[in-house]
Order: structure tokens, then sequence, then C-alpha cells
């Protein structure tokens, strides 16, 4: 019954956004206006990991930052787990999020200097940092398609590394919504045999 509550709130929330919001289609400028929105805030999947107990409790906090370097966006991303214990940070890059062609867009990962990540902890402004201050994560970029109401894709092949013990590679799996992210993360051994404690659908992260 809670799972089916669920799912008729997300429904209904779809068809409330599709109603009262511009759909994708227009120039690559607008649609990369509307994917630089929807990725900036706070998104949680408490919901969800409430019902079914295989999920952990995340979120994912998305802070826009270096607003007049254009073109595309710019964001501190931090994904945290949360116990009945503790707050674990997983954790936190910064994203360029760009377009590459029509309809198609690229989400870059960059890791931090120590210096430019302690700045962030502390709250500082960091308009004083540059791209000198990151270090690409090659292999992790998402190529993302506008479709309909929905950025949707993911990476490509098997360059991102795995961030758990005895992975070789992950990959990831992304629809963003104006509702939220929908992503799946999973690690692989170098034979190719997935590893860690993934579920078999998404996390529905929804915007808080």
């Amino acid at each position: 019954m809670i799972v089916r509550i669920l799912i008729i709130i997300l429904v209904a929330l779809s068809v409330l956004q599709s109603l009262i919001a511009k759909p994708l289609g227009g120039t690559t400028n607008e649609d990369l206006d509307s994917l630089i929105k929807w990725t900036e805030g706070t998104f949680s999947n408490e919901i969800q990991a409430n019902v079914d107990s295989s999920y952990d409790f995340i979120t994912i906090s998305s802070k826009r930052i270096w607003k007049s370097r254009t073109p595309g966006g710019w964001f501190i991303v931090k994904l945290i787990r949360h116990d009945s214990m503790s707050v674990e940070m997983l954790s936190k890059y910064v994203y360029h999020v760009g377009s590459i062609e029509e309809g198609m867009f690229e989400i870059t990962a960059y890791s931090m200097t120590e210096q430019m990540a302690k700045a962030d902890e502390m709250n500082e402004d960091i308009e004083r940092f540059s791209a000198r201050d990151l270090t690409q994560r090659r292999g992790c970029e998402l190529y993302l398609q506008a479709a309909d109401r929905t950025f949707i894709g993911g990476t490509h092949g098997t360059a991102c590394p795995g961030n758990v013990p005895g992975a070789s590679y992950s990959t990831t799996e992304l629809l963003i919504s104006p509702q939220g992210f929908w992503w799946l993360e999973r690690m692989y051994t170098p034979g190719g045999e997935a590893i860690g404690r993934t579920p078999k659908r998404a996390y529905a992260l929804l915007r808080q």
C-alpha cells in the first residue's frame, strides 16, 4: 500500500509539472538553461528509503558557483548518506554542465584541491579559485539527451574508476527532471562482475 501511494505521488508530481512548465525541445541554450536550473538544489530519497530497506537514505546537495563563468554552469555537488547513528559524506566534486551539440549535454566531474575543498567546508567565498584548482575525472563524463520533460543518459564505457574495494570501474545512469534526480551507479570488477550493494532500480532523489 505504501509503495502504491509513493507511485501515485510521483505520477501526480510529473503530471502537474507537465501542465505548468515549459516543455523541452526549444533551442539548445533554452534547454541548457533548464538543465542548469533543475540541477541546483537539495534532493533526497527519504521517502523511498523508508518504504524499501534495500535503499540507503541519501541526499544530494548541489550548489551553483562561479555564475559569471560561462558557457554552462558550475556546481559543487555533495553526496551524503544518513543512518540512525551518523551522517557520512560519500563524495564531493565540482561538476560543469554544458552543451556539446544540438540536444546533447555533458556533465563533467572534477576533484578539488585541498585548499578549495577546505574553503567550501568553511563556507568561504570561493570566487578566488579557478579551473586551475580542479582535476578532471576523465572517463566519468555524463552524456544526457533532452527528452520530453527530462534529460536522460549516463556514462559511456568502462573508464570511470570505481570507488569501493575491488571495483575496477563504475557506470552511472541518470535522469534529471524538475522533480529531481533518478540516479543509479554500479561498480564492477575488472572482469565485469557487479559488486557492492546496488538496488535493481534507480534512487529517486526528490527535490526538497
